[in-house]
């Protein structure tokens, strides 16, 4: 996994209070809180519905990769850009529908398989329009022996349609693993420092998949025989509101 680095921007940010996070009173359900620029009031739902707020990233060290197996052969497909595009800000506290995660200079680890989608170029990915939705999660860990419960701060990546088809990756007609590669399910990510991080209010958050509560596999869901997928990366994710750089989430995991 590519080591957890918070860009120093965001720490600077944070230091003078340009920031935006969002909280949760206990439930499973959060929702934004965003800093003004110019006093230290939140926008109110409304204003910020309207404000045209949208998550934009980029990949940590210019590099994710998908990882699976194919007929008990692994296969790789690994791109050097990703970034969301129009993943507007919704006050329920993710994002709106029709949102897209849009990769670009990517290969596999099969030179006859060169991946596109939607017949677009080669090398270029984007999934199926999708949205997302901040969660706060309890799960049951063991330390010391002993069980106890961990509050997890995450953001989980839906689809919109209803067979959770996340995205169809072209291969070509020479690909030893046929012309397409489905891939359908949820994925959960968080930010790399874990929810004390995400609690912090900064600029930029570093996310990576959270694998406990990803559930992504090839050619059908994983409950209905689907192969598993793993997501090898990070991104740096901000919030621009009013052309000012807010921060992204946090979480109050009391």
């Amino acid at each position: 996994m590519i080591h957890p680095r918070l860009s120093l921007l965001g720490a600077l940010v944070s230091a003078i209070g340009l920031m935006a996070v969002f909280a949760t009173s206990g439930q499973a359900e959060t929702r934004w809180l965003v800093l003004k620029l110019s006093s230290s009031g939140l926008y109110s739902d409304s204003e910020l519905e309207a404000s045209n707020g949208r998550f934009v990233g980029t990949l940590e060290n210019n590099t994710g990769k998908l990882l699976t197996e194919i007929g008990k052969m692994g296969f790789t497909i690994t791109c050097t850009a990703g970034s969301p595009v129009d993943a507007l800000l919704a006050k329920s506290g993710g994002t709106k529908e029709g949102a897209i995660i849009r990769f670009t200079g990517c290969s596999s680890s099969q030179t006859k398989c060169t991946p596109k989608t939607n017949g677009g170029p080669s090398g270029t990915i984007e999934t199926l329009s999708l949205h997302n939705l901040l969660k706060l999660h309890t799960l049951v860990v063991e330390e010391g022996g002993k069980k106890v419960e961990l509050k997890v701060t995450t953001v989980l990546i839906t689809p919109d349609n209803a067979k959770e088809l996340l995205t169809n990756i072209e291969l070509g007609a020479t690909c030893v693993f046929g012309e397409e590669l489905p891939i359908f399910g949820l994925l959960s990510v968080q930010d790399c420092g874990g929810t004390k991080k995400a609690l912090e209010h900064l600029q930029v958050h570093l996310i990576t998949e959270f694998e406990p509560l990803t559930d992504l596999a090839v050619y059908a869901k994983r409950s209905e025989g689907g192969t598993p997928v793993k997501l090898d990366g990070s991104m740096n994710i901000s919030v621009p509101i009013n052309e000012s750089l807010g921060a992204l989430y946090a979480g109050d995991a009391s």
